[in-house]
């Protein structure tokens, strides 16, 4: 017989909005705030299981970024590259043993639910799979068009945030190649 969670709190079972995970995007993208932010959604009890066990993924991800620069930088300075490793085996050691379930039965206003909740490691492997140019583009957008809940909002915040960053700094480039022609047009006056 399967194990049966009773929730006091609903709310940390609701889906995570579009919306949401697009402010949570950008915080992300902020250094000192988005460390912050991730560690805060990690363990904190007042988040959405999706999004926790999504911050505890990225942690996880940060981590195996730090053993592979530090192992890059390793035989060049002995000393930063074991310093690095350390730091990223760290970060994986805090979210061990807090992996989620993939399906847990929930007790909620006294009916049995079942609800599907993604595991740390598939979230590593679908950030991992989205940082590849193209590729990662054409994984999100499979998971947009055949997930549910969380992850699919998740999975179109995501394609929206690029897609905006991508309109800004082409508008960006415009305006300062704009800058640049009429510059060079008035000093050659």
């Amino acid at each position: 017989m399967e194990d049966v969670k009773i929730i006091k709190n609903s709310k940390n079972e609701e889906v995570v909005g579009v919306l949401e995970w697009m402010i949570s995007n950008i915080l992300m993208s902020i250094p000192i705030v988005g460390t912050i932010m991730t560690l805060h959604w990690s363990y904190s009890d007042n988040v959405k299981n999706s999004k926790k066990i999504w911050a505890r993924s990225m942690v996880a991800f940060w981590g195996g970024v730090f053993i592979f620069i530090g192992s890059l930088i390793q035989p060049f300075n002995k000393l930063l590259g074991i310093v690095i490793i350390l730091i990223g085996v760290g970060l994986i050691i805090i979210i061990k043993g807090q992996a989620g379930a993939e399906r847990e039965n929930v007790i909620n206003e006294g009916q049995v639910q079942s609800i599907e909740i993604m595991k740390v490691w598939k979230w590593v492997i679908l950030v991992t799979v989205s940082t590849i140019p193209i590729i990662g583009h054409i994984a999100i957008s499979i998971v947009a068009v055949s997930s549910k809940g969380s992850k699919k909002n998740w999975a179109i915040a995501s394609l929206l945030t690029v897609f905006i960053t991508q309109a800004l700094f082409y508008l960006m480039s415009l305006g300062v190649v704009g800058a640049i022609g009429s510059f060079a047009t008035d000093f050659t006056r």
